[in-house]
């Protein structure tokens, strides 16, 4: 999940013609990733696209030589680096007021999100024009993103209805994963076909991962008949790893079938069947350790057998 970058605020107060001005400064985040293409049960797609405008600085206020008068703390860094315990009482009108007086240097801050964040709780559908009205294109992200996950925790179906209306551009899939991670948790088969959609990434992935550990756990049959439809490659080999180990504690033996049937010989296999292992044993001992017992000399069998030190050494 993308988070924001550590702010470092540098803050220069003066006096000029009467009033004060507050000046913050926000490293940029890094964003990355790749991933194999996903063979079942949709396509790829999607493009990307970036934008350099910054906002505009707020007007000045005041007139003359006539100081304007201070209410409350000022927008600026210094009052965001408040805890978010403070920002959690405001209402709707204050937090909004807050976010438009910030200028764009302050919007990839702690401070921002936080204030997202609670509009977002407080009223998702009346935040996200001004989400979308963002214009660096990297903040604007990391915004939809934390926006996203307030608001799929508080109604879902309207959050992912938002994210579909979104231009289609890195930002909505941004929104999309975060989203699909959210939906993988109570209905995984429509976040691996929101997967499906998304253009291939390391987080695309991932998302493939988690959606089948989570439908292996509530219904293996289907999540298994799934995943075996899936194009030969790394991240079917992947996601049958994921849902292998997801099994183990519920199947042991089917996991272990699993691991050695379906998974090609590799560091990918040895890693499932140690994992299988160590999950089976806490609920069919004998069986987990019989199963260790039937491995010929091999790497795989050392390996396994510092997995299982501590319980093999108490004997079966």
């Amino acid at each position: 999940m993308i988070r924001p970058a550590r702010v470092v605020v540098s803050l220069l107060l003066f006096a000029a013609a009467g009033g004060l001005v507050w000046y913050g400064e926000v490293r940029p985040r890094a964003q990355g990733g790749a991933g194999a293409d996903l063979a079942a049960d949709g396509g790829a797609g999607g493009n990307a696209g970036a934008e350099t405008n910054a906002l505009p600085r707020p007007a000045a206020t005041g007139t003359g030589g006539e100081a304007p008068k201070a209410v409350g703390p000022p927008p600026g860094a210094a009052d965001l680096a408040g805890s978010a315990r403070e920002i959690g009482t405001w209402d709707e009108a204050t937090v909004a007021a807050r976010l438009r007086a910030l200028p764009a240097w302050e919007l990839g801050g702690e401070g921002a999100e936080l204030l997202v964040r609670r509009w977002v709780a407080l009223n998702p559908r009346a935040a996200a024009p001004w989400l979308g009205a963002v214009t660096e294109a990297e903040v604007r992200a990391a915004l939809s993103v934390a926006a996203a996950q307030v608001w799929a925790d508080q109604d879902l179906p309207g959050a992912l209805a938002w994210g579909r209306a979104l231009p289609p551009d890195f930002v909505q899939e941004r929104v999309q994963l975060s989203l699909g991670f959210e939906l993988a948790r109570t209905e995984p088969l429509p976040a691996l076909r929101m997967a499906a959609d998304l253009p291939p990434s390391e987080g695309r992935d991932d998302l493939v991962v988690h959606a089948l550990q989570e439908w292996t756990v509530q219904d293996a049959n289907a999540a298994l008949g799934w995943a075996l439809q899936m194009a030969p490659g790394t991240l079917r080999d992947t996601g049958l790893a994921a849902a292998a180990v997801a099994l183990a504690k519920q199947d042991g033996e089917r996991a272990a079938r699993l691991a050695v049937t379906e998974l090609p010989p590799g560091p990918e296999q040895d890693r499932t069947v140690v994992a299988v292992l160590q999950r089976w044993v806490q609920k069919d001992r004998t069986a987990a350790l019989a199963w260790w017992g039937s491995f010929p000399p091999s790497p795989l069998r050392t390996q396994a057998a510092a997995a299982l030190a501590g319980i093999i050494s108490d004997g079966p």
